[in-house]
């Protein structure tokens, strides 16, 4: 019976994972931009090592179980699959502390990056030594379970360091953007990534007992970055228009719109990125200029076309060319990255 319900909730767990990674895979698609791109690497690197790390490991340790195999044998093999999946939870937590930027027209400096894969990567390197070292000296028992003990320990810490990271940023971006719906969406992305860490961590704490627990960890871990996910999914095909929905925008001449409320060249070409969808942040590395920059040209274009958003900029720029005829988008929505 436990191990049919390990199979189903692997199957579900998996199916979770796979929705996501395709809904925000879609996501990227739509809008293109780079923190959509980050939050589906985030949500691949979730999805392997649930497979490869948690439930790869715990299906192999319930087969060694059942032949017999000796404690020894059985810690090594699933230290193993945590060993050789530990990169992509690596992998998986830069992506979010990335994405907590990213949110904000933010992007991690160099000297973060730098520091956050070496330290990764000695805790990794040290994570080996001390696996290596336990076989080779043939430790007891004991030596074992203190060790696997460890590890979960640290797990468990750094999981918690990378959401007590991120979260607070989310929330202090939510309360600094002046679009409310975007601020709104922020705020529910953090709380309820905090509470999938909640979620996860208690089924882990749990999972040691084995058994219907475990299965229930294996179902927790892989859905758990779904709710998060559905909030911002949820923003963005509310309130935000695409390069899809924005594609028929394109205007025959601009230069006649240009003329018409008195844009500048230079305002013109932010115009021009705003119809492919782009965000501030794209705006500004596409143009090399800031994103504050990029926000002063928008003020001014608002100012001389008297509209109060994007969406009202792109409506009216639709109006104005042969696309006048499609539909217009929501138009209390703004987006600003």
């Amino acid at each position: 019976m436990g191990n049919v319900l390990l199979v189903f909730s692997v199957v579900l767990g998996l199916g979770a994972a796979v929705w996501a990674v395709l809904a925000a895979n879609d996501l990227q698609k739509m809008y293109g931009t780079a923190s959509l791109s980050t939050l589906l690497y985030y949500q691949i690197f979730v999805a392997v090592f649930g497979l490869y790390g948690i439930a790869g490991q715990g299906i192999v340790k319930i087969i060694l179980a059942a032949r017999g195999s000796p404690f020894q044998t059985m810690e090594t093999v699933w230290h193993l699959f945590s060993f050789l999946g530990a990169p992509f939870l690596i992998l998986a937590w830069y992506m979010f502390l990335r994405f907590s930027r990213e949110i904000s027209d933010e992007t991690p400096g160099r000297g973060f990056t730098l520091g956050f894969f070496l330290a990764a990567f000695a805790i990794y390197a040290a994570y080996g030594a001390g696996l290596a070292a336990l076989n080779y000296t043939k430790a007891a028992d004991q030596a074992f379970a203190t060790f696997s003990i460890s590890v979960k320990v640290l797990f468990v810490v750094l999981d918690a360091a990378v959401v007590a990271a991120a979260v607070p940023h989310l929330l202090s971006a939510a309360a600094k953007t002046k679009d409310a719906a975007k601020g709104s969406a922020v705020r529910a992305f953090a709380w309820l990534a905090a509470a999938a860490w909640l979620a996860r961590l208690l089924a882990f704490l749990a999972s040691g007992r084995g058994g219907m627990l475990f299965s229930l960890y294996v179902l927790v871990f892989f859905a758990a970055a779904v709710p998060p996910l559905l909030a911002w999914r949820s923003y963005l095909l509310g309130h935000v228009p695409g390069p899809l929905e924005t594609a028929s925008a394109s205007v025959v001449d601009m230069k006649t719109f240009s003329r018409e409320f008195g844009i500048s060249r230079r305002e013109e070409e932010v115009i021009r990125q705003v119809l492919e969808g782009k965000t501030n942040k794209d705006v500004s590395e596409a143009l090399y200029i800031s994103v504050q920059t990029v926000k002063d040209h928008l003020y001014r274009v608002f100012q001389k076309t008297d509209v109060r958003n994007r969406v009202q900029l792109i409506n009216l720029v639709q109006a104005r060319g042969k696309a006048a005829g499609a539909a217009p988008v929501d138009e209390h929505a703004d987006r600003e990255g």
